[in-house]
């Protein structure tokens, strides 16, 4: 037995999809779809019915179906049970050890081999015909015919007159006429022409026709006739049944598209609203975050949270305590939705680490790819990394997973850890990392779908994974969260402020005027996009970060409902949802023309209206609602 690798060139993937999608799709320019009433519409699927008059098709159902019942009702399939001779043509040919073979209708395989010695044709055996004194082509006849006989009655390989346990050669008894011997099969087959072979055959000195009689009759002309005509009849025209929808923009002046929409909206939704309840001129108020990456998309794109120093006054110290408000100390919990829906574009292509949020020197949550792929050569499952504290300042990228997953990982790596690949492609998870200097002896979880995994439990022991800072000893005094990318450049620099490239240059006041963000207050140089170089690549909704272990049972909630307060540990809430508040900023009339206000629409409606553009108002969905905050959208708008 040989073992032979088989390489991926040896492979060939083929992809079948049971349950088509149907698919639709306008825009402002037209059309651009239909969909198909019935989904499973293959030009395979024939009418099975008469079809209407004047079809010029040239058959139809009912005549194939006459047809078939025509050729296929009239026809036996019944087997015929195939017979032969052999006679005996030239016995002096006939030396020891030549062989005389034959296989009946039910497979049984006879073989015999000539013998002298001891063995005359009369006491041959189903596997020995004797040839001792054999004087003439008769004696030749009858040695084959009685070692027939005895395959017949005690098997194909058993001593004369005594049934060893092999099987029964299934021939009528020989009848001998003379030197001829003739021979019929018991069972009728349809497997052909049955033949005689060995020396004793090949080398002549017996002549054998050969069992005919084992084939049923020819009808391939009539299957052939009849997938001809199948192949005429016509395509179903039900299922290629196209739905087409009309695309209209309603019009500053009373149109027939105004008529259509009245009747829309005054007749059918207030119809069918009490049988369906979302049958209303507007959609539900939840939506994701969809991030992804493209040849023509920036990969530095991101949401950056400000997350200025609040004043706690720390009673311990009699100073008041600065600290930053998304950072985590004691303990955490990250929490969101997650679906990796994109993958690389081709199977020669790395999986770049895709950054959810990161917060420098505090904490990072990237995706990574597990080790399994579909046959197709793309990664299927997917792992959540997580960084603290200075093992945050390592790129995601450069994270060395193996080292992680032996335990290897030393300063400063050494707070990194991995979940197990719980992650599809295509699939929505609800995703917790929690961690608590007081839970669990310093004890850390992967929560998956409000599952905790016991296999990736980590410890960190400390009291604290983050230092806190105050006014009059750190000039650390300002560092946003990002959402979907991560950042690497220097975060916390203090210099001269005309030199200072450190997060705070995100809020300048240039950016706070323009895109009406927080305003850091002090004109300082913008970071370098260069320095947003994890771009995420996947669909994230209901973003949280608790400053605290949470319980379990609200672990699970978490994973089907909103929290039902913003209170207690709660540091970062982002659902998305659209709000009427958004920050005053800069919002365009023209391409060419803006104002200075806030938005309350999905889209920007002037534009819309005004030039038939398209602006959707992204801030009306970014609000941060435990602090009320709005981020800038980095390379967003």
């Amino acid at each position: 037995m040989a073992i032979i690798p088989l390489s991926r060139e040896n492979l060939d993937s083929v992809t079948l999809e049971l349950n088509p999608r149907r698919n639709f799709s306008s825009s402002s320019l037209g059309i651009s779809g239909s969909v198909y009433v019935f989904a499973e519409h293959s030009p395979f699927s024939k009418e099975m019915m008469k079809l209407a008059p004047f079809n010029d098709q040239k058959v139809d159902a009912s005549s194939l179906e006459e047809y078939r019942k025509g050729i296929f009702g009239n026809i036996s399939l019944e087997g015929i049970a195939a017979s032969g001779s052999i006679t005996g043509s030239n016995y002096s040919a006939v030396t020891t050890g030549m062989t005389l073979t034959m296989t009946d209708a039910a497979g049984t395989v006879y073989s015999a081999e000539t013998i002298s010695s001891g063995y005359t044709p009369s006491t041959s055996t189903s596997d020995r015909i004797g040839i001792d004194g054999m004087s003439t082509n008769e004696d030749l006849a009858i040695a084959v015919a009685e070692s027939l006989d005895q395959a017949r009655q005690f098997g194909v390989a058993s001593p004369r007159d005594i049934e060893n346990g092999t099987k029964l050669l299934r021939i009528e008894k020989p009848v001998r006429s003379g030197a001829k011997i003739f021979i019929k099969m018991l069972d009728t087959g349809y497997s052909g022409n049955q033949v005689f072979g060995g020396t004793l055959v090949s080398g002549a000195p017996l002549t054998a026709v050969d069992m005919s009689g084992g084939t049923g009759p020819d009808i391939s002309s009539q299957f052939d006739e009849y997938f001809s005509r199948v192949t005429n009849t016509a395509i179903s025209p039900r299922t290629h049944k196209q739905l087409e929808i009309l695309r209209f923009e309603p019009s500053n002046t009373f149109t027939s598209d105004t008529i259509r929409k009245v009747v829309v909206t005054d007749v059918l939704f207030p119809f069918y609203r009490t049988t369906y309840t979302s049958t209303q001129f507007a959609y539900g108020n939840y939506h994701s975050i969809n991030f992804f990456t493209g040849a023509m998309v920036p990969t530095c794109s991101a949401l950056i949270y400000p997350s200025p120093l609040t004043e706690s006054n720390d009673p311990t110290t009699g100073l008041d305590d600065e600290v930053w408000d998304y950072n985590v100390y004691t303990g955490f919990t990250f929490a969101f939705q997650v679906n990796p829906r994109r993958t690389i574009p081709n199977t020669t292509a790395e999986y770049h680490a895709s950054t959810i949020m990161h917060m420098s020197s505090c904490y990072a949550v990237s995706i990574v790819t597990g080790s399994r792929r579909n046959p197709a050569g793309y990664p299927e499952n997917f792992r959540v990394m997580l960084q603290l504290s200075h093992s945050a300042d390592t790129p995601p990228s450069e994270v060395n997973l193996a080292a992680v997953d032996a335990g290897t990982n030393t300063y400063p790596n050494d707070l990194i850890f991995l979940s197990q690949p719980q992650l599809t492609l295509g699939h929505w998870n609800h995703v917790a990392v929690t961690w608590g200097a007081l839970h669990n002896d310093h004890t850390g979880s992967f929560w998956f779908d409000g599952e905790e995994e016991t296999k990736t439990k980590f410890i960190v022991p400390s009291a604290s994974i983050n230092t806190g800072s105050t006014a009059l000893m750190s000039p650390y005094t300002f560092n946003p969260l990002f959402i979907g990318n991560y950042f690497d450049g220097p975060a916390l620099i203090d210099r001269s402020p005309a030199d200072d490239i450190g997060v705070k240059g995100f809020f300048n006041p240039g950016a706070a005027s323009t895109e009406g963000v927080y305003n850091f207050g002090v004109s300082m140089l913008e970071p370098s996009p260069g320095t947003l170089s994890h771009p995420c690549n996947v669909e994230l909704a209901d973003i949280r970060i608790y400053g605290d272990v949470i319980p379990r049972d609200s672990i699970s909630s978490a994973s089907y409902q909103g929290p039902d307060n913003l209170s207690g540990s709660l540091k970062f809430y982002l659902p998305p949802f659209f709000t009427k508040d958004s920050p005053k900023r800069k919002v365009l009339q023209t391409p060419f023309q803006s104002t200075q206000r806030t938005t309350d629409t999905p889209f920007n409606v002037e534009l819309s209206f005004g030039v038939n553009g398209r602006d959707i108002n992204l801030q009306n969905y970014c609000r941060e609602f435990r602090r009320g905050n709005y981020p800038r959208l980095f390379f967003l708008t």
